[in-house]
């Protein structure tokens, strides 16, 4: 791939930050409607009074934004520190095979790694979704989108030689 993500081609690259453009885009509609969401993180949103089908779709435009955000910051440089990687998963190669793993559970979302506090920790937005929003559980660290939008026009339907090569573009031990 030509990109300078290392796995994606420059067009995929620009077809993702379109799609994160319309995220924001339909988020700043939303702060137009509810204007007392604005500067608002997760759990300040949780607490207002609207009704629930409304505050989901605004928590989850927000939740989608953040983890696109976090996906391009986490292919432009390294960013997880191998140590810290090391001492909780035991080993580089068991922290990448847990985020594989996880991968292959989902079909929608993003694979994430995010501090919570008490460790890191790897789980996909689609199963973790009501946890990440409700229990504002995370400090995403690291994102890979597994939607189609992500990968479709550099592999088709081969997500998974996708996620191989978005693995091996992570540089763990730079830092």
């Amino acid at each position: 791939m030509s990109g300078i993500y290392g796995f994606l081609s420059e067009r995929a690259i620009e077809q993702h930050k379109e799609y994160l453009q319309t995220l924001k885009y339909r988020y700043s509609v939303c702060r137009k409607t509810y204007p007392e969401i604005s500067d608002k993180g997760m759990g300040e949103i949780q607490r207002l009074r609207m009704k629930e089908r409304e505050m989901e779709e605004i928590l989850r435009l927000k939740c989608d934004i953040v983890f696109h955000e976090c996906f391009f910051n986490s292919f432009s440089a390294p960013y997880i520190k191998s140590k810290r990687v090391a001492a909780e998963f035991g080993s580089e190669a068991s922290f990448l095979y847990e985020i594989y793993m996880c991968a292959n559970r989902v079909s929608r979302g993003f694979v994430a790694v995010a501090d919570n506090g008490k460790g890191l920790c790897i789980f996909n937005t689609e199963e973790a979704y009501h946890k990440i929003c409700r229990a504002r559980l995370y400090e995403p660290i690291l994102a890979i989108d597994m939607e189609e939008h992500a990968y479709f026009s550099d592999y088709g339907f081969n997500k998974e030689e996708y996620l191989k090569r978005a693995l091996s573009a992570l540089n763990l031990g730079a830092l």
